[in-house]
């Protein structure tokens, strides 16, 4: 008989052992975590497989399009990290489109000359789109790269934000 209650507690301990489990692991409904059901905004980079900044081949227009279709339902608005090169260009106007606002980014780095161009579409696509283009933002990561020293990209945000009327900020890590 011992062996018999011995079985019976060992069996009463697994049956509250898994009811503490399994009440303790149900799904809960955490409600909706964006109320509008859409983001506030996105980064944007019209990649896909067999597309690449770093190889130059970039996608069509039809494809960057396709993109900001989709996105339009699941966003107010997205964040570009370049303004030149691979249909970024045509960003503001398909966003439009859309009904897409955008954040529009300047790629900088070590080149002066790259840079100075980068900075030229940037001013002219805001200037040119200033119902889409809300803010811009001058240089991701530069200074986590290393790619230039403060001062340097003091005076690009200046020369940005003298040319806008949108606000202008800079994109990096929270430690720097």
């Amino acid at each position: 008989m011992p062996s018999a209650r011995l079985l019976l507690c060992a069996l009463l301990v697994l049956l509250v052992h898994a009811s503490f489990a399994w009440f303790l692991n149900r799904p809960e409904d955490a409600g909706v975590d964006v109320p509008s059901g859409k983001l506030m905004s996105l980064s944007f980079a019209p990649f896909r497989e067999g597309y690449s900044p770093l190889e130059e081949v970039f996608p069509p227009r039809e494809h960057v399009e396709e993109d900001l279709r989709l996105l339009a339902n699941k966003t107010h608005s997205i964040r570009t990290y370049s303004s030149l090169g691979g249909g970024m260009e045509n960003v503001p106007e398909l966003a439009r489109k859309h009904g897409l606002g955008v954040i529009q980014g300047c790629w900088l780095g070590y080149g002066y000359m790259d840079n100075k161009k980068e900075m030229a579409a940037l001013i002219q696509s805001a200037n040119a789109n200033p119902d889409v283009v809300k803010r811009v933002i001058v240089g991701n990561e530069v200074l986590l790269r290393g790619d230039m020293d403060v001062d340097r990209l003091i005076g690009y945000i200046r020369e940005v934000k003298r040319a806008v009327k949108q606000p202008v900020s800079y994109a990096d890590v929270w430690s720097m």
